[in-house]
């Protein structure tokens, strides 16, 4: 039995929504921040600076792990919802709205960290330029949703009539 082309067009589509194209981008990021920030936070020395960059790293480092953990699970068991995974959702969201709001406020304020502990301070300024640019991205797409829903599309594109 052949498909209809509107049959195959759906099943070529369902193989669409399939494909882990951003989360492969998102786990070798967060597999390289993890990797990193591991390395930093082993070799930092003893010099303390006026913040305590190490505890935000710190904070972020687990953060990144319980998301990479939550991406692989949902990965594998697309369909499956488990409470543990559900938490460690939740912590991540939590622990990355905290520590954006915390790293803001230290990178902007310290005047130590950048020569006494350069590594964790470059690491945080990476999370922190990724962090602003997904800020940006989600208010841009919040944006085009609120002026879709307030100036929506015709049903029928142009060139097409209706034959209502």
């Amino acid at each position: 039995m052949t498909d209809t082309p509107i049959q195959s067009r759906a099943a070529e589509l369902e193989e669409k929504t399939k494909s882990p194209k951003f989360d492969v981008v998102v786990l070798v990021y967060n597999g390289l921040f993890i990797i990193c920030a591991f390395i930093c936070l082993i070799s930092t020395t003893n010099q303390i600076c006026d913040y305590n960059i190490i505890a935000w790293l710190s904070a972020i480092l687990v953060a990144t792990v319980f998301d990479t953990i939550v991406r692989i699970y949902k990965y594998y068991n697309p369909t499956e919802n488990n409470k543990i995974i559900q938490s460690m959702a939740i912590i991540y969201n939590i622990l990355n709205i905290v520590a954006f709001i915390g790293c803001n406020y230290v990178v902007n304020h310290t005047t130590t960290c950048e020569s006494l502990n350069p590594f964790a301070y470059w690491m945080i300024i990476v999370f922190l330029i990724i962090s602003w640019i997904a800020f940006v991205f989600c208010i841009i797409i919040f944006a085009i949703l609120i002026y879709d829903v307030m100036y929506p599309r015709s049903q029928n594109p142009a060139g097409y009539e209706s034959n209502v």
